[in-house]
């Protein structure tokens, strides 16, 4: 085994908490992803076991009951190990389009079509039909319009990946957030806390602005505590800052850990920018607590996901 030393973390300056449902997230998890086969060969397995999803899911839906928190838990699960298996999505997922996009992957899922029945697709077919029951018509267009972007980008960097210069900063910046998954781990805050963003405001500049703040921010941290696994992946904030600036990786985290205060900062600007866009759609007082606490669940994102890091850190000893 090889030892390094783990990069200073950003501080994420929002209160930190954990569901006292954890434990048995994580426990339902592991199982759910082994009866669908979705974990493969002894390495896959251990790497499940390291990665304790389920801690993930605790600290980022502190206050979600069990079955939110499981549907929750379960799609952060699919997505680390859809990586590996997205060619084997079927194909008419990824090109849906138009209007009524949940019903298009329905079909695309069902028994005896096309890649229907790979363990990621009926794993897919199992989260849609769970996530629906939380949600309503309206929620699930906009998850599903989001999570074929997600997918297509996937795909996307998985028939391009080794064939790609060092992006520049701003490329890479707006490449990651698609890629990353947080746009649906955001989408998934709505439905464990079982309050819905209103059509006009999740399409306002106010709400968009929050969103890629905190995207931002999930994706960077991360960039952070996996920069120094010696992997050299462009898939990397602290990669791509060292060679564009050609500085040391010392000075690149140094860089992005500052762009994440920055955009901390961005994001609570967005933050005071939602109550006049409240009024402007005239939410009323029940919108506004809900606003209040999808707010809240941004703020738990970023902090829990943080926490979650560095608690991944001390238990692997900083060993692999």
């Amino acid at each position: 085994m090889t030892h390094h030393t783990p990069p200073a973390m950003p501080d994420i300056p929002f209160p930190a908490a954990i569901n006292p449902l954890t434990r048995h997230a994580q426990e339902h998890t592991l199982d759910w992803a082994y009866r669908f086969g979705l974990v493969r060969g002894g390495a896959a397995v251990r790497r499940v076991r390291r990665l304790r999803l389920g801690y993930l899911g605790g600290r980022t839906h502190p206050r979600a009951t069990f079955e939110p928190l499981a549907v929750a838990t379960d799609w952060l699960s699919w997505r680390f190990l859809l990586e590996e298996q997205v060619e084997e999505l079927p194909p008419a997922v990824l090109a849906a389009t138009g209007r009524d996009l949940p019903r298009q992957m329905a079909v695309a899922l069902q028994p005896g079509e096309p890649f229907a029945d790979t363990a990621v697709s009926r794993a897919l077919a199992n989260l849609l039909r769970r996530t629906a029951r939380l949600t309503s018509s309206r929620w699930q267009e906009r998850f599903a319009a989001d999570l074929i972007d997600h997918l297509r980008r996937l795909r996307h960097d998985a028939s391009h990946r080794g064939q790609r210069r060092v992006p520049d900063v701003e490329s890479y910046v707006a490449t990651r957030r698609h890629a990353s998954g947080v746009f649906l781990a955001l989408d998934i805050v709505e439905a464990a806390e079982r309050v819905e963003v209103p059509t006009g405001l999740a399409a306002s500049p106010e709400y968009q602005a929050l969103r890629a703040a905190t995207n931002d921010v999930v994706s960077w941290t991360s960039d952070i505590a996996s920069s120094g696994r010696g992997r050299g992946s462009m898939d990397n904030l602290v990669v791509v800052l060292q060679h564009r600036q050609g500085c040391s990786t010392t000075a690149a985290i140094r860089h992005a850990a500052e762009m994440v205060h920055r955009r901390i900062e961005d994001f609570r600007a967005a933050e005071r920018t939602l109550p006049a866009a409240g009024n402007r759609l005239v939410l009323g007082p029940a919108g506004g607590a809900g606003l209040r606490r999808l707010v809240g669940g941004c703020e738990t994102w970023m902090r829990g996901h943080r926490d979650w890091l560095l608690e991944s850190q001390r238990r692997l000893g900083c060993h692999r």
